[in-house]
């Protein structure tokens, strides 16, 4: 009888850890999936390759001038603005 009692125990245990071991694995899987849509979005060049668009917006901004005042990007809403960012490193 505890034989018995013994090998159904053991059968059932097997099942739970076969269903454990594909639940983890569906986690894994849908975890790296999702990683993979949130992060893994790169914006796709055009074919001059900039990512960039005419009338893509950006976020409002604040720059301190050379005469120490700031300027918000959006004090010049309507007109065209070149931004030179540069690195002399």
């Amino acid at each position: 009888m505890f034989k018995s009692l013994n090998e159904n125990f053991n059968q059932k245990r097997k099942r739970q850890g076969k269903s454990m071991q594909k639940k983890v694995i569906l986690s894994v899987v849908i975890c790296l999936f999702l990683l993979n849509v949130c992060v893994g979005q790169e914006p796709v060049p055009d074919k001059r390759g900039y990512i960039v668009k005419v009338g893509d917006k950006i976020k409002d901004f604040e720059m301190k001038i050379l005469d120490g005042s700031t300027k918000k990007l959006s004090q010049f809403d309507g007109s065209v603005i070149v931004l030179n960012f540069f690195a002399s490193w």
